[in-house]
């Protein structure tokens, strides 16, 4: 029965997402990509070829954006990787966004020392990536209490339940050796929050990301929590965005989603039927 769950919730969040509207609730949004190298300098500043790097720039304008960081606004960018820290993202951020930016990136921990980071809730949204977990506040608390967040993985290997993010539907796979780009034009038609966040973005450079994969919401979390996650063209789950309470604005289903629908459908209802028919003995 367990498994059977399991397998429904995993069904719901790639195929559409989990809807259950709530009011009362601050509305936290969270949106969650493979990998961190679309910030890289020459890769940012579209300066490395002649490919086109710029839907990396256009990703992170939706994003902002989609996180309501109009110029003003605070963010902090919460990174233990160089490539997040890059001067052409911190400029796009401050000088193009016109964002109040703060850099926190931790010292190593040596023989059990300790510190204390900035705290998430004085900023308007946090950009974090490829963090250590004494830099990881409680990110759920953060986002439940209406906070916003971009968690970019990395090379280094992550772990959704480490960094906080498996109460909202996520977890990460096995690091791609991959390299190269993502091709990403099919997900801007992909349920309520693909318009919002991928239109324009044809594809964003990667080097070994690591896929998003689903992962069962806790029952009190599940009734607040929309939570979807992206393929790119090629079928591979490379993004995630969640929103926590709130209502969402839905998007009229394109057939392939419907044909995915009907058949999970489908499926649930020849598992009752198989429990409702008596079996002989």
């Amino acid at each position: 029965m367990h498994s059977f769950r399991r397998f429904l919730l995993a069904f719901a969040i790639v195929g559409g997402g989990i809807l259950v509207p709530t009011a009362g609730h601050a509305q936290g949004r969270l949106v969650v990509w493979q990998d961190e190298w679309f910030t890289a300098n020459d890769i940012f500043n579209n300066t490395w070829s002649s490919d086109d790097y710029e839907s990396g720039r256009q990703f992170s304008r939706n994003v902002l954006d989609w996180l309501g960081l109009t110029p003003g606004k605070n963010v902090l960018v919460n990174s233990g990787t160089n490539l997040t820290l890059a001067p052409a993202f911190l400029d796009f951020l401050s000088n193009t966004r016109g964002l109040g930016v703060t850099i926190w990136k931790a010292p190593p921990l040596v023989d059990g020392s300790s510190y204390v980071a900035p705290n998430y809730w004085d900023f308007d949204a946090v950009i974090t990536s490829a963090v250590a977990d004494a830099q990881t506040q409680d990110i759920s608390d953060y986002i439940v209490s209406g906070g916003k967040m971009l968690f970019i993985g990395g090379t280094t290997g992550n772990d959704g339940q480490y960094y906080g993010l498996t109460p909202f539907g996520f977890d990460f796979g096995e690091i791609n050796n991959s390299y190269g780009f993502t091709p990403t034009t099919s997900m801007a038609s992909q349920g309520p929050f693909g318009g919002a966040l991928f239109t324009g973005v044809n594809q964003i450079f990667t080097a070994g990301p690591t896929p998003i994969v689903p992962f069962e919401v806790p029952e009190f979390y599940a009734s607040q929590v929309y939570a979807q996650i992206f393929h790119d063209d090629n079928g591979n789950f490379v993004a995630g965005a969640m929103q926590f309470g709130g209502e969402v604005e839905s998007a009229a289903p394109e057939p392939a989603t419907l044909l995915l629908l009907a058949t999970g459908i489908l499926a649930i209802g020849v598992v009752l039927r198989r429990r409702a028919i008596p079996h002989s003995v």
